[in-house]
């Protein structure tokens, strides 16, 4: 009776551990680099630039599914904003230029689907929320009688932003071993808002990404089972 107890023991034992590994997915750590796919659509005068570099852990719910979380920082250029005012015969030129850097947290979730058990089809939703400096400079020219001056006066204010987004997102993803390479396309709303100097400003944008990713991956010896 003892032994039939202990035989029983280890069947329920080995089953549960073969059912938590077959409910279990693949977890990454992802080094990524996001640019714009074309424009922003601006929603005020300004013409903005901005470049996302993340380190982002995906926490496997199951083979289908994982949380996203982790770290960025956004460079991010604003230029420029023209106000341009005559005087008999000279034009007077003021530009603004704007810049910040914002670090900031990611949480998201992505669903996956399998081509092979090294290649998958990635699709989700992040939300990112941070805050940094930002700076702001005023350049200023004139022109007389159709003969443009050089720039006449510089200054730099220093002040802070504030910064937002969400962004769905579609991809793949190909492991080779312990290495994985990604590609992923978003379509990312993202609100900032800068105070510097005199002025404060709010930027919302809508704009295509693409990012490129390269990370490792853990769980890579395990295999992947279907229903």
């Amino acid at each position: 009776m003892k032994t039939l107890m202990i035989a029983t023991t280890t069947c329920l034992l080995l089953a549960l551990t073969v059912k938590g590994q077959e409910r279990k997915g693949e977890e990454f750590l992802l080094l990524s680099n996001t640019m714009n796919f074309n424009r922003a659509n601006q929603f005020h005068y300004y013409n903005n630039e901005s470049n996302i570099l993340s380190l982002l852990y995906t926490k496997a719910i199951n083979k289908e599914s994982a949380w996203r979380i982790g770290v960025g920082i956004r460079d991010y250029s604003s230029y420029p904003s023209i106000l341009s005012t005559q005087r008999n015969d000279t034009t007077f030129i003021t530009e603004q230029y704007r810049s910040s850097t914002m670090p900031h947290l990611i949480a998201g979730k992505e669903w996956r689907k399998y081509l092979h058990k090294d290649v998958m089809i990635i699709g989700g939703v992040d939300i990112g929320l941070g805050a940094g400096s930002s700076d702001e400079s005023t350049v200023e020219s004139y022109i007389y009688q159709d003969v443009q001056s050089t720039r006449i006066y510089n200054d730099r204010d220093q002040g802070f932003s504030l910064y937002n987004n969400i962004s769905p997102f579609t991809g793949v993803r190909v492991s080779w071993k312990r290495l994985s390479l990604g590609y992923q396309f978003s379509a990312m709303a993202q609100s900032t808002y800068i105070s510097a100097g005199n002025s404060n400003t709010f930027d919302f944008d809508l704009s295509l990404k693409q990012s490129l990713s390269i990370g490792y991956r853990f769980n890579s010896n395990k295999p992947i089972k279907r229903r």
